[in-house]
């Protein structure tokens, strides 16, 4: 699931946990609606880190993780290789093939 993101961009969503009222009924609905806020921070992240890059991302933030595609135009290692690569506030680190 891409969530129409531009994958050379995704951020993840920080989740962000909210109030509820005390009745049983909202409790449930309160439930199912922090569930779903849930799952798109996560399908965010996997969205990020599973999806081929074919580019450097545009504002890369120290923490980020991207794969890389083999030989393809940006290439951090210049090993032609690909792999996962971390960004580490400066440079683009080589995490494994």
């Amino acid at each position: 699931m891409t969530h129409g993101y531009d994958r050379q961009d995704v951020q993840p969503i920080d989740y962000v946990p909210s109030t509820t009222e005390q009745s049983f009924k909202s409790l449930i609905r309160h439930l199912r609606e922090e569930l779903g806020s849930i799952a798109i921070s996560i399908n965010t992240i996997n969205t990020a880190l599973q999806q081929p890059v074919h580019v450097e991302p545009a504002l890369p933030q120290k923490g980020m993780i991207r794969f890389v595609d083999a030989g393809d135009v940006w290439n951090p290692d210049a090993s032609g290789l690909g792999g996962f690569f971390g960004y580490d506030g400066a440079d683009w680190i080589l995490l494994g093939r």
